[in-house]
């Protein structure tokens, strides 16, 4: 349980967060330690919800549903 902090060439790189040893919650990537690059929601282990990627005033939004890259409306349909 927690969050885990992970460095690359001494820099903060993700901050992942684990519940019962799976991620779960929001992981977010970052540049040079602070600029947040990405931000992907998981449950249980896989990748489950929304998946933001910000490149300079560019956002991408991709969607994923237990691990499977899916839809925005086939995700809404899904947790319906």
């Amino acid at each position: 349980h927690g969050i885990t902090t992970v460095y690359q060439n001494g820099l903060r790189w993700a901050t992942i967060p684990y519940v019962d040893g799976r991620r779960s919650g929001t992981e977010k990537r970052y540049r040079e330690g602070e600029l947040l690059v990405e931000e992907v929601e998981w449950s249980n282990g896989q990748k489950h919800g929304s998946f933001y990627t910000y490149i300079g005033d560019t956002v991408t939004v991709k969607w994923f549903y237990q691990g499977k890259a899916v839809s925005k409306f086939a995700f809404d349909e899904a947790v319906r």
